[in-house]
């Protein structure tokens, strides 16, 4: 997991922790304090937090639930509520839920770790992420004409150009993901005489 997951993910966690209170930050303010600040490290090294974002910090601090509200398991759930949905309300995708989870769930173990919490309290949620529809978005799936254009110019490439058309037709045409394409062998297939 990347340091800017974690850091996206710790974010997410921070605002659905906060106590909602008057006159607070609107989101974006309260994302760059803390997703660009506060869990930012590099940023940190490199200057001086800007007013602004200085006194949204100490905001947070004064509004944030200390580690001792997630025995509320009220809490805990509103917080994995939190993880399934954007920043603009959509829905979040699936892979995304669970990578922020993850960092929930690991943040919860350092605090047992540590006694500020004796359980996890997770384990005692009744909760899953939502399953989440797969439908293909067309707009995403490269046509025949752009894929022909694509197979033709890769055909052109010295040394290698047999094996990028192989490759990239097999995604396309067969569906395979890229691993599956790199590992297909001449002895894996059935192959005509021609063509």
């Amino acid at each position: 997991m990347s340091r800017v997951s974690v850091e996206e993910s710790l974010t997410t966690v921070t605002i659905a922790l906060l106590v909602q209170r008057p006159a607070r930050p609107d989101d974006r303010l309260l994302r760059s304090a803390l997703f660009g600040w506060s869990f930012n490290a590099a940023e940190r090294q490199a200057a001086q937090p800007t007013r602004e974002i200085s006194e949204t910090v100490q905001r947070i601090r004064r509004a944030c639930r200390p580690v001792s509200a997630l025995r509320d398991l009220s809490v805990v759930r509103a917080v994995l509520d939190a993880l399934t949905l954007r920043q603009d309300g959509r829905p979040t995708a699936a892979k995304t839920i669970y990578r922020k989870c993850g960092v929930f769930y690991n943040a919860l173990g350092l605090a047992v770790e540590r006694r500020l919490l004796s359980v996890d309290p997770v384990d005692q949620v009744q909760w899953r992420a939502p399953v989440m529809a797969k439908a293909v978005d067309r707009r995403v799936v490269a046509s025949p004409v752009p894929v022909r254009e694509l197979l033709d110019a890769a055909a052109r490439q010295p040394r290698r150009g047999g094996q990028l058309v192989a490759s990239f037709g097999c995604l396309y045409l067969a569906g395979m993901r890229p691993s599956e394409a790199l590992g297909i062998r001449e002895s894996d297939c059935t192959l005509p005489e021609s063509g």
